[in-house]
């Protein structure tokens, strides 16, 4: 970060409405910045957070000044307006899939301030759609980037949904937990009949090909079909 830059203005500098201000406020150069951190605008103190949203642009600055050297008493001879870079760096968190794992499916930004080593809290957001009918998502896994993350009701092997939050300082990827099987769907036979879910069927050793026999699955009398009340029969649905 380069070192202190003073702009010296007076109220006579507003002459041309404002247009001399121009020349005398400017935006300095802001030295050498490591890879990945990026300058969002100018921050009134140097506390500012890590939301980039707000920050001052130098035509922000100018306006901001040009208007109180208008405005009577809005300032004393000698009072200064301290400005400080918004440095953010970025990280990343990516969401791939077995089937394409060097393709995100979805990736976030997450923006922290290149001075600071602080954690920042993370909510999942990506949700995955099955790409052949076979398939079943159950969560997300992290795969990388373990060690950024301070992990809170869930631990490193859990699976994450969408909406689950957990803190981190750095990059991470996560890939969709897929199993393979058939859905099985139940039809009522009788007015009043009560919903029940479709119920899905891992078959062990199934990649989501076809040719998988019915026999293969481990099917469980699924209590639910019990709250029809009435005689009723389910399918099993082949992809």
């Amino acid at each position: 970060m380069p070192d202190t830059v003073c702009m010296l203005v007076k109220r006579a500098d507003t002459v041309n409405n404002g247009e001399f201000l121009k020349t005398l406020i400017y935006a300095p150069g802001l030295g050498y910045m490591a890879p990945g951190v990026q300058f969002f605008g100018w921050a009134a103190t140097p506390d500012y957070s890590a939301d980039p949203d707000g920050q001052m642009t130098i035509r922000d600055v100018r306006d901001s000044v040009y208007q109180r050297l208008l405005a009577n008493n809005s300032f004393n001879d000698l009072d200064t307006l301290n400005l400080f870079p918004v440095l953010l760096r970025h990280h990343k968190v990516y969401y791939r899939t077995p089937r394409h794992p060097k393709v995100a499916v979805g990736v976030d930004d997450v923006l922290f301030r290149s001075d600071s080593s602080d954690i920042r809290p993370y909510v999942v957001n990506d949700s995955y759609v099955p790409e052949i009918k076979n398939e079943n998502f159950n969560g997300w896994k992290l795969v990388d980037g373990e060690t950024n993350v301070t992990f809170g009701n869930k631990g490193p092997n859990s699976l994450y949904l969408s909406g689950d939050s957990l803190n981190i300082k750095g990059d991470l990827t996560f890939m969709a937990d897929i199993s393979y099987g058939y859905w099985m769907t139940f039809d009522e036979n009788g007015k009043g009949a009560t919903y029940t879910a479709p119920m899905f069927l891992e078959s062990p050793g199934f990649d989501g090909q076809e040719g998988d026999k019915l026999s293969d699955l481990n099917i469980e009398d699924p209590n639910r079909k019990k709250t029809f009340g009435v005689h009723c029969v389910f399918s099993v649905v082949f992809a």
